[in-house]
């Protein structure tokens, strides 16, 4: 495996994309290191013993999610991806995506609006899971906390879609044809900074792609965003 990773990270060290990586890093080692140095040098109570250990647990997390996008870019752009094509249930996968992302609390609303007896897809379990969960982690990060977020799906003759909607800020239309980009991010002052190297979007693109189906925005400032993707249906002489 590190094999594999070598050469791309050297023709990446080349460029000027290691900086971003490095400088997204550099936050959460920094609050790493002072809380342990806080739990090495100060007298804390058990309470503060906690709350530090919850923000290195969280900080730990961030770190992980960046390091993961970012060699998952560099060996789908690199080396292909491997897919362990299976017949796949959408419905049920995208229940279980998002009860993770309401335990242990949630930040937002879910409606899961999916109709009976959608059709079998020819998927990658765990990288079809991997597409889910950066859509609808994308459609958190960029609506407020409370407000709903909601996940469609439709049989067409293409293919089976899902959709998942925000009540967002919307996408300029200018940054519309950009937003699967690589390390591309839609700044917007009227939310947080948004945590990550913007590549979610990008990995998802990769993703969707590579099992010969389509992904697609739908925005509009103020009123929210709605990401798509269309997986083609399982057809009896796919099944494995």
């Amino acid at each position: 495996m590190l094999n594999e990773l070598y050469d791309p990270l050297i023709e990446l060290n080349k460029s000027d994309l290691l900086p971003i990586i490095l400088h997204e890093m550099r936050a959460p080692l920094s609050n790493i290191n002072a809380s342990i140095e806080m739990l090495l040098h100060s007298a804390v109570d058990e309470r503060t013993h906690r709350e530090i250990l919850e923000i290195m647990g969280t900080q730990s997390a961030r770190l992980t999610r960046l390091v993961e996008e970012f060699f998952d870019v560099v060996v789908l752009e690199n080396n292909g991806i491997r897919l362990d094509l299976q017949p796949l249930a959408l419905g049920p996968l995208v229940r279980e995506v998002v009860k993770s992302f309401c335990y242990p609390v949630s930040t937002h609303r879910f409606d899961v609006q999916l109709p009976p007896g959608l059709p079998l897809v020819l998927g990658d379990r765990n990288k079809v899971e991997t597409i889910l969960r950066n859509l609808i982690g994308n459609a958190m990060n960029y609506s407020p906390e409370g407000t709903l977020i909601t996940i469609g799906g439709e049989d067409r003759a293409e293919g089976v879609v899902v959709s998942i909607s925000d009540q967002g800020t919307g996408i300029p239309s200018d940054a519309l044809t950009r937003i699967f980009d690589r390390f591309y991010r839609v700044e917007d002052s009227s939310v947080p900074r948004v945590r990550g190297m913007g590549l979610g979007l990008h990995i998802a693109k990769l993703l969707v792609e590579a099992h010969n189906g389509e992904i697609w925005v739908e925005s509009k400032v103020g009123e929210g965003s709605t990401f798509s993707f269309l997986l083609p249906k399982l057809n009896l002489e796919d099944a494995p």
